[in-house]
């Protein structure tokens, strides 16, 4: 099935409208005072990949070296990361998450979860299989393209599963 072009740019103008506006929604609705969207995005990645180096995450997050030092000193502050010696470079620091980090990883994620599926919920369960296999081919090709370009992107959904053995703690 082909599509035209007024097929094809009637859906990236919906998508442009939507896309930004379902995180606007979805971040408003399960972020905790005083946490904003790129602070839990760093919260996400040590919470998925573990304690790294500053300049590790600058990279992952696609940051300036100005930038993720400012996100990780107001996460210190506020006692969701801390800074620890690298074992082997004595020059390299290392960030991780501190339990309260943890904390608020597996509570805004299980916010986020349970929001989008209410959302979906909206949906009949034909369209929900149709969405689903649509998301899963836009996803593929999404990571071809931006491995094509250098610059791989994550697209794992189970990269985003919360782990049901740790209890939302709040």
């Amino acid at each position: 099935m082909s599509t035209t072009p007024d097929q094809t740019s009637r859906l990236a103008d919906l998508f442009s409208i939507f896309a930004p506006a379902f995180l606007k929604w979805q971040y408003a609705g399960v972020l905790v005072p005083g946490m904003t969207y790129p602070r839990m995005n760093l919260i996400h990645v040590l919470a998925e990949d573990g304690p790294q180096i500053m300049s590790q995450l600058r990279d992952r997050l696609g940051v300036s070296a100005r930038n993720i030092t400012v996100l990780v000193d107001g996460l210190e502050k506020e006692g969701f990361v801390r800074r620890v010696p690298h074992p082997t470079d004595r020059r390299a620091t290392v960030i991780e998450l501190t339990d309260a980090g943890h904390a608020v990883h597996r509570r805004v994620y299980a916010r986020h979860a349970d929001r989008a599926a209410a959302l979906f919920a909206t949906l009949t369960p034909a369209d929900q299989e149709h969405l689903v296999r649509i998301l899963g081919q836009l996803a593929g090709a999404l990571a071809d393209t931006s491995a094509a370009e250098g610059k791989p992107l994550d697209l794992d959904p189970a990269s985003f599963r919360i782990d049901p053995d740790h209890p939302d703690e709040t």
